[in-house]
């Protein structure tokens, strides 16, 4: 690949396909395309040239590497990218002819053609050919061409740079850490200093985050957030929750004060030739349940895409368990200079990468590349690693005393809000583990803690129930630190909505203690957080009716209903109704809060606990109350 210092431009081309000099003219018909083609330029380091380009043939440049378009709209845009890049052009009519092309190397589609099903068999063909190939999708044939148009300008050119790696682990916490080619910045950093870092235009920024994909921690006390405006082609009838609502909750006031706070940031306030993003949810998906809750437009991942001063993109499309320690290479392997899609490919294809799961999509051009590095910042990229892959050994069956999973995941949160200042949480979290060490107790002296003269068990079950209907019910963060690394195993349908679920099984931290797993669906998110052979799933049959499936575990079980959305800190709370002491398969309630929400079945039984959950959407306008 040939490193172009210039890029020609005609402002009023007379065609698509033009020449000037033996090299491709890239035609901006509109003052927007010119504009992201100069803001571009500016942040590869390339020269722009005004031209009036010759007309060429269509098929000029077409080489042995192949541009595929996918939907109606992304066939001109296509073969201009084709043009542009001297690839050949092919268009497809489904995902299932894209892994019989040769050389595949960038798709351009439809929106509406972004599924599971495409990411999947586009991940599948980078691990065979040994390149990622890239993606690049609009709603429109307008958005497509503009995205065309500055993918295609960042491949094969890349000036100098100034600041090779910015590092942003807002989970960790620390302030700043540099080394050669590389400044990492942890939870702890000033605001301004993330803010002035991803925006500097630098050759990698590299963020791993929590994200719901329409908002993600920055660290710093700062969250990206994508509804600064309103999008015209995003669906109004499946808006977020703070549109509905008109509140924050992540920083729970009113939107346009939140805003004016100055912790809300948009994404284009990021600036990089590539940009790592691994979060929760990057790209929100096109199908499925969430899919029919929630606009995936009105996520981060569009304006990111679609922003000139971000070259390319990698990022996750779906739930996966992975640290900071999983991507460390792969960013230092762009940092030094390799092309993203061949580093991709090499990384997701390693023994770690497959044992976990991790997958990631690649928004732009694979042969986007940053320039090589100095000697000295070479050997430091290939040498220095800050985060370490954790220890996969079990528990120590002589040091580990015996402990249940209620009263771990307890103390865990009790130390979390004792840390956080939590006042009102703290007290509720060390009465519920006041009865669950109550109920150990008793098991240990040999009497029956679910008797009828001493209720332990109701006990037990009543008030950590209700803990969790007051506070966040996401519970693996406080367990998931104390167990080993997770198993993978063979992904299953969903019993829900039939799309893949990843099933990681965690092994215990005590012998007392049961392992758990974390179902993942790849169209819903998080949807079992269990003892691994608890096998309950929650069904959403319509708005207010919900389902359980699978065999109870025991008797003396109870659970709880809850709907809301976020950290559910606005919810409705139902105590499910029991049948001969188990939950009733079936149950009903009135209207959901209006928007798109998270729906949860806690279920209990003796010192265990099952969460299961489903995306839905709510039509009601109350909004819930903590109860």
């Amino acid at each position: 690949m040939s490193q172009v210092s210039t890029l020609f431009v005609d402002r009023a081309p007379a065609s698509d396909v033009l020449t000037y000099a033996g090299e491709p003219v890239f035609p901006a018909r509109t003052k927007e395309e010119a504009a992201a083609l100069l803001t571009l330029c500016e942040l590869f380091a390339v020269n722009v040239r005004e031209v009036r380009g010759d007309h060429a043939s269509p098929e000029l440049g077409g080489g042995r590497k192949t541009v595929a378009s996918l939907g109606e709209i992304a066939h001109e845009p296509a073969r201009l990218y084709a043009h542009l890049t001297g690839r050949r052009w092919l268009p497809v009519a489904c995902v299932e002819e894209l892994p019989h092309l040769d050389g595949l190397e960038v798709l351009l589609a439809d929106e509406r053609q972004v599924r599971h099903t495409l990411l999947e068999c586009l991940f599948e063909i980078g691990l065979e050919q040994g390149t990622l190939p890239g993606l690049i999708y609009a709603r429109t044939q307008a958005g497509l061409r503009r995205q065309a148009l500055m993918k295609a300008a960042a491949y094969g050119r890349s000036g100098p740079l100034e600041r090779r790696w910015i590092d942003v682990q807002p989970t960790i916490n620390v302030a700043e850490w540099t080394a050669p080619g590389r400044s990492l910045y942890g939870r702890a950093a000033p605001g301004q200093d993330i803010l002035n870092a991803v925006g500097d235009g630098s050759g990698l920024v590299s963020f791993i985050t929590h994200s719901d994909g329409l908002d993600a921690s920055l660290g710093g006390n700062l969250i990206a957030c994508a509804l600064d405006r309103l999008d015209d082609e995003a669906d109004p009838h499946r808006q977020p929750h703070c549109l509905v609502t008109g509140n924050c909750f992540r920083l729970n006031e009113q939107l346009e004060s939140a805003w004016q706070s100055g912790r809300l940031v948009a994404p284009e306030a990021i600036r990089a030739r590539v940009l790592l993003w691994v979060a929760c949810w990057g790209l929100l998906p096109g199908s499925g349940q969430l899919f029919r809750a929630l606009d995936p437009v009105w996520g981060l991942m569009p304006r990111m895409a679609n922003h000139p001063g971000i070259g390319a993109i990698l990022t996750t499309w779906h739930l996966s368990v992975t640290g900071p320690a999983d991507y460390e290479d792969l960013s230092a392997d762009i940092a030094a200079g390799t092309p993203v899609g061949e580093a991709a490919a090499r990384h997701l294809g390693s023994p770690r990468a497959r044992s976990r799961g991790l997958q990631l999509c690649l928004l732009g051009d694979p042969q986007t590349a940053l320039p090589p590095p100095a000697p000295w910042q070479d050997s430091s990229l290939k040498r220095t690693r800050v985060f370490r892959v954790p220890e996969t050994a079990g528990f120590d069956e002589e040091a580990a005393a015996p402990s249940s999973f209620m009263r771990l995941w307890l103390e865990s949160c009790v130390r979390e809000r004792a840390a956080a200042g939590d006042v009102q949480g703290l007290r509720a979290a060390r009465a519920a583990l006041n009865k669950a060490r109550r109920y150990e107790e008793a098991t240990e002296r040999g009497d029956d803690p679910e008797s009828a003269s001493r209720p332990l068990g109701a006990a037990l079950r009543r008030r950590v129930l209700r803990y969790l209907s007051r506070y966040n019910p996401l519970v693996f963060g406080y367990w998931m630190p104390l167990f080993g690394e997770p198993r993978l195993t063979l992904p299953r349908p969903s019993c829900v909505c039939g799309a893949a679920v990843n099933e990681h099984v965690f092994q215990p931290p005590t012998k007392g203690t049961a392992a758990r797993r974390m179902a993942l669906c790849v169209e819903c998110g998080l949807i079992a957080d269990a003892p691994a052979s608890c096998q309950l799933a929650l069904v959403v049959e319509r708005e207010g009716v919900v389902r359980l499936t699978g065999q109870f575990p025991a008797d003396h079980c109870e659970a709880v209903l809850l709907v809301g959305y976020g950290a559910m800190s606005a919810h409705r709370s139902w105590r499910w109704p029991l049948e001969e002491g188990k939950p009733m398969r079936r149950f009903e309630t009135e209207r959901w809060p209006k928007g798109p929400l998270r729906v949860m079945a806690l279920v209990m039984w003796g010192t265990e606990l099952a969460i299961m959950q489903q995306p839905a959407r709510g039509s009601s306008e109350y909004v819930g109350k903590r109860v």
